[in-house]
């Protein structure tokens, strides 16, 4: 942990691309990347006691607790001004377990639980822009808040925030922050979110829907390193029987297959399973890319419930796309591991597939639906030849009508 006074020295490391909508503002700040320091203990309590003339804003020992656990989390521009003239920026780097909290409403801003921060060297799974002080300078204000977006952009990860104004508002509608429930449907009225935009150099993640034996054998592969090799399931508990009756999904990490996700669907509800990262790719983002487009699909094929059997420790993940607890069913067990049952409430896209669907599409290959199938290409120039040896070949029952 740093001490206060490295804290208050320390130059702040470049953590990436800031996004493009963040450059023309920092442009005109007119302020240099050395200006930009880690805020102390003593410089944090004393801008907070200016805040508190005008905001409702944390408490002094709530914030020396935080401070205490993530002092990175604190940032101040120094130009040879008073400390109340100098805007500063608090962000928290949120563990899985404080994004489900933000997204699902559980989350205070006065009083954040500390179990919810996440510790130095732990991969942060969002952002949150705590407390801005931007002291009426608009282009700093946006170059500290870009700080925290650089992070969020390095580790492909939401920027959280809120507005707490209409002047607030605007500027976070040009920064291109949307309601967070257009991400996630059971976040709070208030929480705006800036969806991860990826760095150039980062990993190229790739979800694609399995319909080769050779995207099937990456599958397994991918499942054999990591249900059987690691979780020591035995071939016939992971190999069930039903891997040619569901939708497959691959995650290719740079090509490299890196993951995968099964559904199956009963009635009105579809299952997800088999979901699986392998280790050496579990720093990237592509958990959270296989959950969104499983969500995707099923909303698709018009489903309402996804059911999901959750290890204890990945309900944070759930609970980060809305998934809840189904109450009055206990833990259960298999493969020697206990799990309990999830469910996921969906809302049907506007353009879902039903029976009253363009025949047509509903031909197409499976979460292809809006492209070109094999189908309707020879819809475009019928085979003659292929049309008359079917005639002569159908044997047909009665006449037409």
């Amino acid at each position: 942990m740093k001490t206060e006074v490295s804290a208050r020295i320390s130059p702040v490391a470049p953590a990436g691309e800031a996004p493009t909508a963040f450059l023309p503002w920092i442009a005109v700040a007119g302020i240099r990347p050395d200006e930009i320091g880690y805020a102390s203990l003593e410089e944090t309590l004393t801008a907070l006691a200016f805040a508190r003339r005008t905001l409702t804003v944390a408490s002094e020992p709530v914030v020396a607790g935080i401070w205490h656990r993530q002092p990175e989390g604190f940032r101040i521009v120094r130009q040879n001004a008073a400390l109340e003239q100098c805007p500063m920026l608090a962000y928290l780097l949120l563990n899985a377990a404080g994004a489900a909290a933000m997204v699902d409403g559980r989350f205070d801003g006065l009083r954040p639980e500390p179990g919810w921060i996440s510790p130095a060297g732990e991969h942060p799974e969002a952002v949150y822009l705590w407390l801005l002080l931007a002291r009426h300078r608009k282009p700093a204000g946006i170059t500290l808040i870009a700080e925290a977006a650089k992070i969020a952009c390095r580790h492909g990860i939401p920027l959280f925030s809120r507005a707490i104004n209409d002047r607030s508002q605007r500027m976070h509608d040009e920064l291109g922050f949307a309601s967070a429930r257009s991400l996630y449907p059971h976040a709070p009225e208030w929480l705006l979110v800036l969806p991860p935009e990826r760095r150039r150099t980062a990993e190229r993640i790739e979800i694609v829907h399995v319909r080769t034996f050779e995207d099937m054998a990456k599958v397994f592969a991918v499942r054999t390193a990591t249900y059987i090799t690691e979780q020591h399931a035995s071939y016939d508990e992971e190999y069930d029987g039903n891997d040619f009756c569901a939708t497959q999904l691959l995650g290719l990490v740079d090509g490299e297959p890196a993951g995968c996700a099964r559904i199956r669907y009963f009635g009105d509800f579809a299952k997800l399973e088999r979901v699986a990262v392998r280790r050496e790719f579990r720093h990237t983002r592509l958990a959270s890319q296989l959950a969104r487009e499983t969500i995707r699909h099923c909303r698709r094929k018009g489903f309402r419930r996804i059911l999901g059997h959750s290890r204890a420790d990945l309900l944070p993940l759930w609970k980060m796309f809305g998934g809840k607890l189904i109450e009055g069913r206990p833990p259960f067990r298999f493969a020697d591991i206990e799990y309990r049952e999830v469910c996921l409430e969906l809302e049907p896209l506007p353009n879902a597939i039903t029976i009253e669907t363009d025949p047509m599409l509903i031909l197409r290959p499976e979460g292809a639906w809006d492209e070109f199938g094999p189908f309707d290409r020879t819809q475009c120039g019928a085979d003659r030849g292929r049309h008359m040896q079917i005639e002569s070949d159908t044997k047909r029952i009665g006449k037409a009508a």
